[in-house]
């Protein structure tokens, strides 16, 4: 837009304070527009635009109550020896990105939607932070160390969710299933040590092909351990479990790789982690199919299948 510019020309008084007024108020006007002005969000809109489609299928699925069973020709699952990494969950068949270990459990079964509550559209802000893994969803450094500040500094061999970085993730093949490219696959890793004290820093370890990596506790989600003290906050004993509907990060059976889940049923009471079902405590009732230290869970992207997942293995979703 055009701007008052000076010029050589003198002005008289009366003038010169009617230019001055002009180029203010011009001044303003253009202030004012500011926030206005388009700016490159292609990206932003992109991802914004994904995940509203996302929503929008699983809605049009929850709607129409339908019963989906797994493609047969669909490429199964990689099989590694027992060795390799000890099987967190059952199920299987569905092609994803990293392959893990060997599992002997039952095909998954198929969910019936109808029984889904359309709560399971709810979006991660609506879910708590206690259940499982205490976790914020958009949590800065400063709020992690918070979150964890008991457990710090991780100790070696901890299992973690660990967020590859970028580059990574865009040169690492296939990437079916709802991890995708740019940053944000969740992979199961494991602390090697803490770097120069520090406790925000940290060398994690690939289980799957042993890479290792320099990263921050902002790309760490720490799981569940058992063999921590009984008074942390990182031992079972002190957490309490996902509610029905709750949306989580979940490690997909027979992989090394967390996907966005909903739950479907948490474990049976009793069997899950101490403080029992978030807002039912000691008293939790069993979800129609509830399983021992299970959770039943409804991947994205899955077709519908219902997944049995180790309660270890399944953190609030970070977003």
């Amino acid at each position: 837009m055009s701007r008052s510019r000076g010029g050589t020309v003198k002005l008289s008084a009366g003038d010169s304070h009617e230019a001055m007024m002009q180029l203010w108020h011009s001044l303003v006007d253009t202030i004012r527009i500011l926030p206005t002005i388009p700016s490159n969000k292609t990206e932003e809109e992109k991802k914004t635009l994904s995940d509203a489609l996302e929503k929008l299928d699983m809605l049009m699925v929850l709607r129409r109550g339908e019963r989906s069973t797994p493609d047969p020709r669909a490429t199964p699952s990689l099989v590694l020896p027992t060795s390799a990494l000890p099987s967190p969950g059952s199920g299987g068949g569905i092609k994803r990105k990293r392959k893990g270990s060997f599992s002997l459990s039952p095909a998954p079964q198929t969910l019936d939607l109808s029984a889904v509550h359309s709560s399971s559209l709810l979006t991660p802000n609506s879910t708590s932070i206690r259940a499982g893994t205490p976790m914020s969803r958009e949590a800065t450094g400063k709020h992690r160390r918070e979150l964890y500040a008991d457990q710090l500094p991780l100790q070696p061999g901890r299992k973690v969710a660990f967020k590859l970085p970028a580059v990574k993730a865009k040169g690492d093949g296939d990437t079916s299933g709802t991890g995708g490219s740019g940053g944000d696959d969740w992979i199961l890793a494991t602390v090697k040590r803490c770097i120069l004290q520090d406790k925000m820093r940290y060398e994690v370890q690939d289980v799957d092909d042993g890479n290792t990596y320099n990263t921050t506790l902002r790309s760490i989600i720490p799981l569940p351990d058992p063999d921590s003290a009984t008074h942390l906050s990182s031992h079972p004993s002190n957490l309490e479990d996902f509610p029905r509907d709750s949306i989580v990060l979940a490690l997909y059976p027979d992989t090394t790789s967390f996907y966005r889940a909903t739950v479907v049923a948490a474990p049976m009471p009793g069997t899950g982690h101490g403080l029992g079902i978030r807002g039912q405590g000691a008293n939790s009732k069993a979800d129609p199919g509830a399983k021992r230290g299970m959770y039943r869970l409804l991947f994205v992207d899955d077709d519908g299948n219902v997944q049995d997942v180790q309660k270890d293995y399944v953190v609030a979703f970070p977003g």
